[in-house]
């Protein structure tokens, strides 16, 4: 069960969307960091404070180490649950949070070694910015939309660079993948959005959470929902919609599994789901391993996607 709260923001949300995030320099006059963090010692910050955070406007991470809970070494969870101490403090000073750069090499990388742009590490990047958006975090940007692929790994969403004869290619192509998730999760998230309350009850497996949720208010009142299970089984989704103030139509996009390495892969409408205020639930099936949005924007695949309203 997933239940979102459609009248309730995150009390943060609500605050930035009030125009209290972030400010200019001159308010705040020590830059302390969250008590005891290993973080903010490492960046130079010390708990005694001194004048820098007058000078900026917040704070940003990069985020490559993470690997799903389920996976020994540093899972998402310890990595949200820091992000979570950060944004709070941060935004108590009315200063945003951001992941300007994150990815994955847990699946391979370095070279051309194309770990950072396999199907499992473009889910486990779509889970950590879910999970991530839960967390607080006020916006994130992923390594790389054109990077050339024989550096560091191929991190790549867009194929620009021959690797064999080393130039430029002659035409550029999407790639699987990470393209498909990652630019999924970005499509139906307009600026400014308010991050709404949303739980998930149930998604456990081997005492390992498995199904993510988020849930999104655009500054129209258009909804979006993230549902992301990392699970190789499927799932029974019962979803309610709380305190809707009119009757809406929620549509059905998704990437699986069954989508690994798809290069024509089509993102159109798979469903649809009236909603009124008597009628807040409905049922449908998680795919395993995948990434499935439901959003009141109707968009075909050549349509633009959803950047400021």
């Amino acid at each position: 069960m997933v239940v979102v709260e459609q009248a309730a923001e995150r009390a943060d949300a609500a605050e930035a969307r009030a125009g209290g995030r972030p400010q200019g320099p001159g308010r705040e006059a020590s830059c302390r960091t969250p008590a005891g963090s290993r973080h903010g010692r490492r960046a130079g910050f010390q708990s005694g404070g001194h004048g820098l955070s007058r000078c900026h406007r917040g704070y940003d991470f990069h985020w490559y180490d993470a690997r799903f809970d389920w996976k020994p070494g540093h899972t998402i969870s310890i990595g949200a649950t820091r992000l979570a101490e950060w944004t709070k403090w941060a935004h108590a000073q009315n200063k945003g949070v951001f992941i300007t750069e994150l990815g994955t090499r847990a699946f391979g990388g370095g070279g051309s070694n194309p770990g950072p742009v396999s199907y499992e590490a473009s889910l486990q990047n779509a889970e950590l910015v879910v999970r991530g958006i839960a967390a607080g975090a006020d916006g994130f940007n992923r390594w790389s939309f054109t990077n050339r692929g024989d550096l560091d790994g191929q991190f790549q969403m867009v194929e620009t660079w021959d690797r064999q004869k080393n130039r430029l290619l002659e035409k550029f192509t999407r790639r699987p993948n990470i393209y498909y998730v990652y630019g999924l999760l970005s499509r139906f998230t307009a600026k400014h959005s308010a991050v709404l309350s949303c739980n998930v009850e149930g998604g456990t497996l081997d005492q390992h959470q498995r199904v993510f949720a988020v849930a999104v208010r655009s500054p129209k009142g258009n909804l979006t929902l993230a549902v992301l299970g990392d699970a190789p089984r499927q799932w029974d989704l019962a979803l309610e919609v709380r305190g809707l103030k009119q009757p809406v139509r929620l549509y059905r996009y998704g990437v699986s599994e069954a989508d690994r390495d798809r290069a024509d892969l089509k993102i159109e409408p798979a469903g649809d789901f009236p909603l009124s205020a008597d009628a807040t639930t409905f049922t449908d099936r998680l795919p395993p391993s995948s990434l499935t949005i439901y959003t009141t924007y109707k968009l075909v695949h050549s349509a633009p996607g959803i950047i400021a309203e």
